[in-house]
């Protein structure tokens, strides 16, 4: 008992570091489905104080709670999110996004574990969802807490969010006395329609995607793009599909006149599917890696969807200035590979790494530093924030100096 208000005590008074993680898991979450086209209504929240103490107090006697890491280890759900999809089948590529977001401890499916009772045996199969036990990434945040704090993201259908509520709220919390056969019945069978609603909501989906496919038309938003890139590279990687920024992909395509099937399949012919980084980067880095209009695009298209009100980076000359200076290298570099002949039909920075060190085009150094500059390129295009403008300042010069040992091979070639 005196461990149990030790920790409550404790829990109250770390309830914002809580609350923060929350708010920063969440918009992050939000974020991403959005950018990668899945449609979702997210929520979180951070559990209340007097229902842990309760939820602790019954807990106890099995668990036996010595240490405050013991009551860690057993409670999960300090933070959680809910991920409600509009269509079951895009559960996939949750699964792909969560892990590639975050570290996942562990995954629990359901309904392989229910709640069971004694007074109504149910012939439907009850809670369809997946619960991922996870912690942010050392990336994520530049904050520093004392610890890492778990957090359980819930992903089922919206139709299942709506059911549990209303059956745990009767079954688990009992919020309106003891439930009785007729309710459990009922609870049964609207369980039985929910499950028949997400059977319709797949075929939908399914019936939308084959009717895009088949008429060849312009895709009309980032969510048809996304499902149908989906669809096509499934299978393709050995580390799940990470989609990434399709809402701004969409924007680069559709500049290039670019957003029919087979145009984009065309496209994805040409990406690295052994690397890790998210389908739709590759295909905007293989329009905007060397070329400043779509460059400047990607910006402003970053620039709309940022919560910063401070200068935009479409508008700043000095990352105009680096990404003028990093497309000219790009050139350079694909100019010095062609002439080489080991200029290949992918779009894989990795490729151009391994030729340049490979023909001993730069020395480790200088690898090392191509790789730097490229890691500022991608946090500039591709990150939430800016690098600082000293930094791009300092890049600037140190590219140049790069370009002219390239071109310098170039000319001997």
């Amino acid at each position: 008992m005196a461990i149990i208000d030790d920790f409550v005590k404790c829990y109250k008074n770390q309830y914002s570091e809580y609350d923060m993680i929350r708010k920063r898991v969440e918009s992050v979450i939000e974020k991403n489905l959005r950018d990668s086209g899945i449609m979702a209504i997210t929520s979180s929240r951070v559990k209340d104080a007097g229902r842990l103490r309760e939820k602790l107090l019954l807990r106890q006697k099995d668990a036996e709670y010595n240490t405050f890491e013991d009551i860690e280890n057993d409670i999960v759900d300090f933070v959680g999110v809910r991920i409600a999809l509009y269509f079951p089948n895009d559960q996939k590529k949750v699964d792909s996004l969560i892990h590639y977001l975050f570290d996942v401890e562990k995954t629990k499916s359901f309904p392989n574990e229910q709640r069971s009772n004694n007074i109504y045996s149910r012939r439907f199969s009850g809670y369809c969802a997946t619960h991922y036990r996870v912690f942010e990434k050392e990336n994520m945040s530049n904050i520093n807490f004392s610890k890492r704090i778990r957090v359980e993201i819930q992903v089922a259908s919206l139709l299942m969010h709506a059911w549990s509520e209303v059956e745990h709220d009767l079954t688990y919390k009992q919020k309106k006395g003891l439930v009785s056969f007729d309710e459990y019945e009922s609870l049964d069978e609207i369980n039985g329609l929910v499950i028949a609603g997400e059977i319709s909501l797949q075929r939908l989906q399914r019936i939308s995607e084959l009717r895009i496919t088949s008429e060849s038309k312009v895709f009309s938003n980032h969510f048809q793009l996304a499902s149908y890139i989906y669809d096509r590279v499934e299978g393709r990687t050995t580390h799940g599909v990470a989609m990434g920024d399709v809402e701004t992909l969409f924007s680069v395509l559709k500049s290039q006149g670019r957003l029919t099937p087979k145009k984009v399949d065309n496209d994805l012919q040409k990406i690295d599917y052994s690397d890790t980084i998210p389908i739709a980067q590759q295909l905007i880095d293989m329009y905007a890696d060397s070329n400043m209009k779509i460059s400047h695009l990607v910006l402003q298209a970053k620039d709309q969807k940022s919560d910063y009100e401070t200068a935009t980076k479409a508008d700043d000359k000095v990352v105009g200035a680096f990404l003028l200076s990093w497309i000219g290298l790009e050139k350079t570099i694909n100019s010095l590979m062609s002439k080489m002949n080991t200029l290949s039909k992918l779009y894989s920075p990795h490729n151009t790494y391994t030729v340049l060190k490979e023909q001993h085009i730069l020395s480790e150094n200088q690898l090392h530093t191509y790789l730097d500059l490229r890691k500022v390129r991608n946090e500039l295009v591709h990150g939430v924030e800016s690098p600082d403008r000293q930094l791009l300042q300092n890049c600037i010069a140190k590219i140049a100096t790069l370009n002219g040992l390239l071109e310098q091979h170039l000319a001997v070639l």
